[in-house]
C-alpha cells in the first residue's frame, strides 16, 4: 500500500514537472483575447488622446505575456494575458469618456465664442458712435475678423474630431476678444466726462 501512494506521489511530481507546474502550453485564447483589445485600444483616437497611462499599462503586459511565454512561464504569460485586456479595456473606456467630455468642452466653448463675437461686434459698433471714444477701430475690426475666422476654424476642427485643436483655437479667439473687449472698456470709461 505504502509503494502504491509512493507510486503515485512520484508519477504526480514527475507529470507536473513535466507538464510546467499544469499549464503545457502556451494561453493562445488568452493571448490572443489580450492582443486583440490592444489592437483596439492603439486604433482609438481617443485613447491615443486621453488615456496613455492605461494604454502603456496594457503595452508592458503584452510585452511581459510574450516574454514569459519565451520563457515558457505559461501560468505567467495567461496572468499577463489577463492584465493586458482589462488594461487595453480600460484605456478604451477612460479613453471614451474623457473624448465625450472634451467634445462637450469644445462645442460649449464655440457656443460662447458666437456670443462673445456679438457681443464684441456690437460694442465696438457702439464705441464707433461715441464722440470721446479714442480707438484704432479699423485695427479692432481686424482683429474681430480674425477672430472670427479662428471660430470657424475651431468649428471645422470639432467638426472633423480634432477636438484638441479646436480648443487651442477657441481659447486664443477667446483671449483676443477678451483683449478687444478690455480696450473698448477701457477707452470708453477713460473717454467719459468727469462728474
Amino acid at each position: 500500500m505504502k509503494q502504491a501512494v509512493l507510486y503515485g506521489m512520484i508519477c504526480l511530481i514527475c507529470g507536473l514537472a513535466l507538464t510546467g507546474g499544469g499549464c503545457a502550453a502556451p494561453p493562445k485564447a488568452e493571448m490572443e483575447a489580450a492582443e486583440n483589445a490592444l489592437a483596439r485600444a492603439e486604433s482609438d483616437p481617443d485613447v491615443a488622446a486621453y488615456a496613455e497611462a492605461s494604454l502603456l499599462k496594457a503595452r508592458s503586459a503584452v510585452a511581459q505575456m510574450q516574454d514569459a511565454v519565451k520563457r515558457k512561464r505559461y501560468r505567467e504569460a495567461k496572468l499577463f494575458a489577463g492584465e493586458a485586456a482589462s488594461a487595453a479595456e480600460r484605456a478604451i473606456n477612460e479613453g471614451r469618456a474623457a473624448g465625450v467630455r472634451a467634445r462637450e468642452d469644445a462645442s460649449a466653448l464655440m457656443e460662447t465664442l458666437k456670443e462673445s463675437l456679438t457681443d464684441t461686434q456690437d460694442a465696438l459698433n457702439k464705441a464707433q458712435k461715441l464722440p470721446e471714444v479714442n480707438l484704432d477701430f479699423e485695427a479692432l475690426s481686424q482683429d474681430l475678423d480674425a477672430s472670427r475666422a479662428a471660430l470657424t476654424e475651431a468649428e471645422t476642427d470639432r467638426a472633423e474630431n480634432r477636438t484638441g485643436d479646436a480648443v487651442s483655437k477657441g481659447k486664443a479667439a477667446r483671449g483676443d476678444l477678451n483683449a478687444i473687449q478690455s480696450a473698448i472698456v477701457n477707452e470708453v470709461r477713460s473717454g467719459s466726462p468727469k462728474k
